[in-house]
């Protein structure tokens, strides 16, 4: 649930410092916004990512096919969850990570596993999708991008 407050929180400041105008690509104020399995409404984030992509400049999502709480959140309001593997149709906006492999509890929802970390570190120190292929990424076509298993 803390992503859906984050995305809510970022879509108000930019709304704030747009004044409303439609979100224009520039200086963002956040470097990177990582997202891990986000229980956020599919479609309020395809609407919204304009936004966010306009105070954040790289986004990335890590979703999985294992999480059950997002199984269930999906059941509760009827509609598909951002998080959900394979539902993401922003690929040439975000990167989506396939984080099936990394280690998470019984739920499936919860992570404590290096791969998923190791990644996240790389990311934060600035390297990109093809920098960190074979290391602790591989390439599963249709462009997306999966935790290494180990």
């Amino acid at each position: 649930m803390g992503c859906r407050v984050l995305t809510f929180a970022l879509r108000d400041i930019e709304l704030i410092n747009s004044k409303g105008k439609t979100p224009k690509l520039g200086h963002p104020q956040f470097a990177q916004l990582i997202l891990i399995e986000p229980d956020v409404d599919k479609e309020y984030f395809r609407i919204n990512i304009a936004r966010l992509r306009a105070i954040c400049g790289h986004v990335t999502v890590y979703a999985s096919n294992h999480d059950n709480a997002l199984r269930f959140s999906n059941f509760l309001h009827g509609d598909t969850r951002e998080g959900e593997l394979g539902t993401q149709g922003l690929l040439k906006k975000i990167d989506v990570i396939d984080a099936s492999a990394a280690k998470t509890d019984w739920i499936g929802h919860a992570y404590d596993g290096p791969q998923l970390f190791e990644d996240i570190r790389a990311l934060l120190r600035g390297q990109t999708l093809d920098q960190r292929l074979g290391k602790t990424l591989t390439k599963h076509p249709p462009g997306i991008y999966a935790i290494t298993k180990r």
